[in-house]
């Protein structure tokens, strides 16, 4: 073809012809040719691998020949040889050979004429079996099948022989099995005209509830012996194409397919694709209300009829499975509809789900074995399920997940993105006594777990381990690692922004930038703790929920089929790896398998829920810092006081710190579980125990009074407010507690017991000779947890020892 002619059939309007449209038929052709090429190279491909399996079979072939060949070389000359050394080849020449020679002639005639015989003797039988059924058909129907089985049988005996399975009488078991086919097709068309003529007179299909009327039983009767020629017709054989259950089941089943079609495959209303639940519940309703006449009238026969076979037949699973074709037929039909529409497609699918979970419930259903099952004694359940044939199809599988996916990821940003998404869910607050059962939750939280168990009851019908792990993977786990690092960011941010001390200039900067977030400045630490404990709750609640879910029995035979099939989990995450994602799917690999689906995102919230106490724990001990700059800077521990018997009172400028210290750990007190306060008021004592030794203790001299004003603070202040939250506050600041006894410790001239004075302390701890009396003294004082070198620095700060210590 020319170019000029190329251009007039491409082109309707020459006078439209222009750069543009030259280079997209330019390139229209380019795409034509690679395509082209394409095909050529992979017709090379397939066409060189057909060469080379033939030349492959075609060697093969060749080597078995050439055994063989000389196989038949080597029996043909050892038959020479046998012939030549029994003399099998020469003429007969005495009248006994002879007479030898003429009975193996009579036998060999008489073995064709005993074939023959047989022959027309099972021409013979056939015939007249045959012309029997064929003879009672019209009028007695037992009799006729009676005569078929007879045929049926004798027939199976015959094509049984060698000789008509391999040898010369072929043909005649050819000719057998087509008189049989002959006969039953002629047997089916009489009995299925009276079959369906006696559900006529019943007014099938409307439902038969036993016990049945003196009216009835008569018609019924003569159903029930139509089924059973029906069943005995084509009773299952080898080479059977299907049990002769399907064929009286399957006329059963036509008026009711009819309805079906009429209702939800026509013009009606009821004919709606967003209403899959109509024709569910019109087949669920039809199986309720034919199901009591089916177990009591058709089941009795079929029992009977099979009662020989080694697989049970169920009449009951062959009518269900028998109206699954209509529902199966309208879903093929369907779906390919729904695939632009997601919401419907989801709604479909969930519908499936269920409706093929209903017909195991509710009717123990099992779908029947192929013919091939029953043979092999092959009892695999659960084969052609409804939702099968979209979850088997990859297609509208994933057109489906990713709607899910989709929706989820939506409503989970509705959530993650709401202003009072770390508000607390009123209402959710439990006790156990002492212990909180339960901390508060947020909004966002509670919203969360309700989206995540919608999407776990979405996909838990699902049969297939790899579908569902899916689901839970890419969808699931996903949504949760999102929340952890909703959480772990803000924790970020607010940990950056308020705890990060900046490099103080001197005279550049007031005191209230340089540390935290003081109660003069967004609320203080209160509002920061507030903050701090919604987050908490958030994280701390997905721990307890994610622990219900590792116990839950769906979550178990999940972890169970994934554990014997790791493949999956390591195809999640090399595909999660692919795409740059954060993958919180445990690695097989690794042998990790003890912690469970959850064991890393688990992990991970525990981490932020732990991190958070500890952020609460240095807001309140760098709270404490701030305000107790005054008392520290206070230079009166060295002096002495001339009157000893007015009560002291705790320092002035003690009073706020520590009543701001009363509100943060009563707040934490009265919203975190016991274990937790307790950990951090443990943590905070610590701390607040570590200020006091390095700004108090260690840095200044104590005169008597100075010390007593220290107890004073520290048993009537710091202490006596922890007893509104604990038990025995000191027991939590032990090296105060003990800096206190070696404090108060008298002299040995004022001492009731020498040996425990504050001198003789001095001198076994100078004297590395005396460790043993130094631990002697040490534990009659109850001292265990200061070391000697801070036994000595609190001993340096006493006033009368200065003087003595050497």
């Amino acid at each position: 073809m020319s170019i000029r002619a190329y251009l007039d059939e491409q082109l309707n309007d020459p006078s439209n012809v222009n750069t543009n449209t030259l280079e997209a038929l330019l390139e229209q052709e380019l795409k034509k040719e690679e395509t082209l090429q394409q095909q050529l190279e992979e017709a090379k491909n397939k066409a060189n691998h057909t060469v080379q399996h033939s030349l492959q079979k075609i060697l093969s072939d060749k080597s078995s020949l050439d055994h063989l060949y000389v196989a038949l070389t080597t029996t043909r000359n050892e038959l020479t040889q046998v012939r030549k050394d029994h003399q099998l080849d020469k003429e007969p020449t005495s009248d006994y050979d002879k007479f030898i020679q003429t009975i193996g002639d009579l036998e060999h005639k008489l073995r064709i004429l005993d074939s023959a015989t047989s022959y027309i003797k099972a021409l013979h039988v056939t015939s007249h079996l045959w012309t029997e059924s064929l003879k009672y058909v019209e009028s007695n129907h037992s009799l006729a099948v009676q005569k078929y089985i007879q045929l049926l049988k004798f027939i199976q005996l015959v094509c049984a022989q060698d000789s008509v399975r391999y040898g010369s009488f072929v043909d005649l078991g050819v000719y057998l099995k087509k008189c049989q086919m002959e006969l039953w097709n002629k047997l089916n068309v009489a009995f299925t005209s009276d079959f369906r003529s006696s559900l006529a007179t019943l007014d099938w299909p409307n439902a038969l509830h036993p016990p049945y009327g003196p009216q009835i039983k008569p018609k019924l009767e003569a159903l029930e012996n139509g089924f059973r020629h029906l069943l005995l017709l084509e009773e299952p054989t080898e080479g059977s194409r299907s049990p002769s259950i399907v064929l009286p089941i399957h006329l059963l089943l036509e008026p009711i397919s009819l309805r079906f079609k009429f209702h939800f495959e026509g013009s009606r209303p009821t004919n709606r694709m967003d209403k899959p639940e109509w024709y569910l519940k019109h087949v669920k309703n039809q199986i309720s209300a034919h199901i009591p006449f089916i177990m009591t009238t058709i089941q009795p026969i079929v029992d009977d009829v099979f009662d020989k076979n080694q697989q049970p037949v169920s009449a009951k699973n062959y009518f269900i499975d028998g109206l699954l074709v209509d529902v199966i037929r309208k879903v093929t039909r369907t779906i390919p509809k729904l695939i632009s529409q997601p919401n419907l497609l989801s709604h479909t699918i969930h519908e499936l789900l269920q409706f093929d979970q209903s017909l195991q419930d509710d009717f123990g259903f099992v779908p029947p074995p192929s013919l091939e099952m029953i043979q092999d004694n092959n009892t695999s359940p659960l084969q052609g399920q409804v939702a099968d044939i979209v979850l088997s199809n990859p297609t509208w599988f994933e057109a489906w997940f990713e709607a899910e996916r989709r929706f989820a990821q939506v409503r989970y940003d509705d959530i993650a993105t709401d202003t009072q998404a770390f508000d607390l869910y009123e209402g959710d607050q439990y006790m156990d006594g002492n212990e909180k059962a339960s901390v508060e939750v947020t909004q966002s939280s509670v919203k969360l777990i309700h989206l995540w168990e919608g999407i776990t009851d979405t996909y838990r019908l699902i049969p297939s381990p790899r579908q569902k792990f899916h689901f839970f993977a890419y969808i699931q786990l996903s949504l949760l690692g999102q929340y952890q690092y909703r959480i772990s960011s803000a924790v970020d941010s607010f940990e950056a922004l308020s705890l990060i001390r900046s490099v103080q200039v001197p005279g550049a900067l007031p005191d209230a930038v340089t540390g935290v977030i003081t109660s003069t400045e967004s609320g203080g630490s209160m509002s920061a703790l507030k903050k701090l404990f919604r987050w908490w709750a958030s994280a701390r609640k997905l721990v307890e929920i994610i622990r219900d879910w590792e116990d839950d029995e769906f979550f178990l035979d999940l972890n169970q089929e994934i554990n014997q099939e790791p493949e999956i989990a390591q195809d999640v995450r090399r595909n999660l790896s692919a795409q740059d994602k954060v993958c919180h799917v445990v690695d097989p690999s690794l042998d990790q398998q003890h912690k469970g689906l959850f064991g890393d995102i688990s992990t991970s919230f525990q981490q932020v829920a732990d991190r958070i106490q500890k952020i609460c724990e240095k807001l309140v001990i760098k709270e404490w810092t701030v305000d107790t700059k005054q008392y520290a800077k206070r230079d009166i521990w060295w002096q002495t006081t001339s009157d000893s018997t007015t009560p002291l009172e705790v320092s002035d400028s003690l009073y706020q710190p520590l009543q701001r210290l009363l509100v943060s750990c009563k707040y934490l007190h009265n919203t975190y579980p016991q274990s937790s306060f307790l950990s951090m008021y443990k943590n905070i004592s610590v701390g607040i125990e570590d200020w006091y030794w390095r700004n108090i203790i260690t840095k200044n001299q104590f005169s008597p009074s100075g010390v007593e004003q220290l107890e004073t603070d520290l048993r009537s202040g710091f202490w006596k407010i922890g007893k509104r939250l604990v038990n025995k506050p000191e027991n939590y600041t032990r090296r105060l507690k003990e800096a206190l006894q070696v404090f108060t410790l008298p002299m040995s001239t004022s001492a009731p017991d020498p040996h425990l004075s504050c001198d003789q302390l001095m001198k076994s701890l100078a004297d590395r000779d005396q460790h043993s009396e130094t631990q002697t003294i040490l534990e009659t004082l109850g001292i265990d947890t200061l070391t000697n070198s801070e036994i000595r620095d609190v001993l340096r700060r006493r006033n009368d020892m200065l003087n003595s210590w050497s």
